[in-house]
């Protein structure tokens, strides 16, 4: 057998068409941390997603990729973790990965933070000798090849957040490593080619249930076409997706998904190859996508309380000690001067005041007046504000979620808008967390009715904040 032949086999076979060694997913913008490793521990979840993405099948060698992913939040969210598994089968070669993730988040202030990420791994490439039609299958140079090659991998990203905005660049195969399936280092082997990737994305917001997010992500490698795809995506109340995209003299491609039991995720997608493969492929090109969610980090800084609790904090009992030993300094004075009147009613109006001031200070709660009702004791520590700045009123807030990310935040205010249209946002300005407020009220027995109801309906995390200023 001819051997630039077979090394031009082994060396078309180890890219995608077009030129891409890394390959095309369909569902980035739901999983991007399958493209960027800093997207690793972005949100407020633990995901773990699977995909299977089928190419080419008209060619008479179906190209399947699959991957497994699994990343969550670390350390109040500002790092994360990550674990990539992929498979890919092209023709006469196959190709294992597994790559550990990190990422890094930079906090510049409440609109603006960086994350960085890095990934590295293994890429366990394989030879399937079944699949080579070879004339002499006794070709020394045929025989010579090894059936794997493992090379070290790396891959590195970074991630601009303002606001509703963000902005990506990712290097994947940034050592460049040579793939050597041959014995003699100067043949069978090719080169892992660093790949350039840039996306941008940013969301409007559509009513409280719609978001509208147009997408875009460059790929460039040297010697290959530029090539970019452009995409429109719409999301309603978090639970229904769709998309279209457009990819450059390649195909257009369409998603639809679903949101199950808020945990599951399901995602299809199917492409119409409209560029120069078409000439060449009539098959069917699709992916199915499953992902799910966890809670993760920081749900909640404030317990549920489900039994009327007494809190007495040290320094409201050094206040009250303090007030008894002056109580109990002024009834000596009192009986010393009895004899003047007028100094004796002065001073038993002080120690009346002191009196009411000592039972005022003994605990932290609040009894609201007419029936017994249960005790909710006073956020400790917390001062809240409405989104628009303005100061939060004291009274009773029945709570769904605390979260530090606006964006999470607002996607669980828009799940709760159906069934509770006055629901909205306020700010802890002592952590920056974000609550969402179903119900707000001076009436206690309205804020517990709403908080059983919730509570019963949901079956969710709910609880009620005793808010004083």
């Amino acid at each position: 057998m001819n051997k630039w032949l077979l090394f031009f086999i082994v060396c078309l076979c180890g890219v995608n068409l077009l030129g891409q060694q890394v390959p095309f997913y369909n569902h980035y913008l739901i999983n991007p941390f399958v493209y960027n490793p800093a997207f690793t521990g972005a949100s407020d979840y633990i995901n773990a997603s699977f995909v299977r993405n089928q190419r080419y099948s008209s060619f008479g060698s179906t190209a399947i990729n699959n991957y497994l992913t699994v990343e969550g939040p670390v350390s109040k969210g500002n790092m994360g973790l990550g674990l990539i598994v992929a498979y890919q089968n092209q023709g006469i070669q196959q190709q294992l990965m597994s790559s550990l993730n990190y990422s890094y988040r930079l906090k510049i202030n409440d609109n603006h933070n960086i994350r960085f990420g890095v990934s590295a791994g293994v890429l366990d490439n394989r030879i399937d000798y079944n699949q080579i039609n070879a004339q002499d299958i006794s070709d020394p140079y045929l025989t010579g090849l090894r059936p794997t090659a493992p090379v070290f991998d790396m891959n590195v990203g970074l991630v601009y957040n303002w606001k509703n905005l963000k902005i990506g660049v990712s290097v994947p195969q940034i050592i460049g490593a040579k793939v050597k399936y041959a014995k003699e280092r100067s043949r069978g082997y090719y080169q892992l080619e660093r790949h350039y990737m840039m996306s941008l994305e940013y969301d409007f917001h559509a009513g409280d249930k719609v978001i509208i997010r147009p997408n875009a992500i460059m790929r460039y490698m040297p010697n290959v076409p530029f090539q970019y795809d452009v995409t429109l995506m719409t999301i309603y109340n978090n639970m229904l997706w769709a998309s279209a995209t457009y990819k450059s003299d390649y195909a257009v491609q369409f998603n639809a998904g679903i949101r199950v039991w808020d945990f599951l995720r399901i995602g299809y997608s199917y492409e119409l190859l409209t560029g120069s493969m078409k000439a060449y492929s009539t098959g069917t090109n699709h992916e199915i996508f499953l992902g799910f969610s966890f809670n993760g980090k920081r749900e909640k800084e404030i317990q549920v309380v489900e039994n009327p609790v007494i809190i007495i904090d040290e320094s409201a009992v050094k206040q009250r000690d303090s007030v008894q030993k002056l109580k109990d300094e002024l009834e000596s004075r009192l009986k010393e001067i009895m004899e003047d009147q007028a100094q004796k009613e002065r001073l038993q109006r002080e120690r009346d005041s002191l009196t009411n001031l000592s039972k005022v200070t003994k605990t932290d709660t609040v009894k609201p007046k007419g029936k017994p009702q249960e005790v909710i004791p006073i956020a400790k520590g917390s001062y809240f504000m409405n989104l628009d700045k303005s100061d939060s009123p004291d009274g009773y807030y029945v709570i769904t979620g605390v979260f530090s990310s606006k964006q999470n935040a607002e996607h669980a205010l828009s799940r709760c808008k159906g069934e509770y249209p006055d629901t909205y946002l306020m700010i802890n300005k002592a952590n920056n967390y974000f609550y969402v407020v179903i119900l707000y009220s001076l009436d206690q027995e309205l804020a517990t009715a709403t908080y059983k109801e919730y509570k019963v309906k949901k079956k969710q995390k709910v609880w009620i904040l005793n808010y004083r200023i």
